[in-house]
């Protein structure tokens, strides 16, 4: 799902077009990833737009970075 909307805005539906994944599936997850800092939503109208949120993914990143860091030591 991120890789989908690495790049560009994309709705649940267009997200689980590309799944096998269920659009009311794919909303649960997006709302996870939402919630988790890594997709930014935004309305418009009955719309909703998902984004990859490139600030929490590279917060991940470097939490990650740190982790294996430290296993490495």
């Amino acid at each position: 799902m991120l890789q989908l909307v690495r790049d560009r805005e994309r709705t649940a539906g267009e997200i689980a077009a590309f799944s096998a994944l269920s659009k009311s599936a794919t909303s649960q997850h997006l709302r996870v990833l939402r919630e988790a800092g890594l997709v930014r939503v935004r309305s418009e109208g009955n719309a909703r737009y998902y984004r990859a949120d490139l600030d929490g993914i590279a917060d991940v990143r470097s939490a990650l970075d740190s982790f294996w860091a430290a296993v490495d030591s």
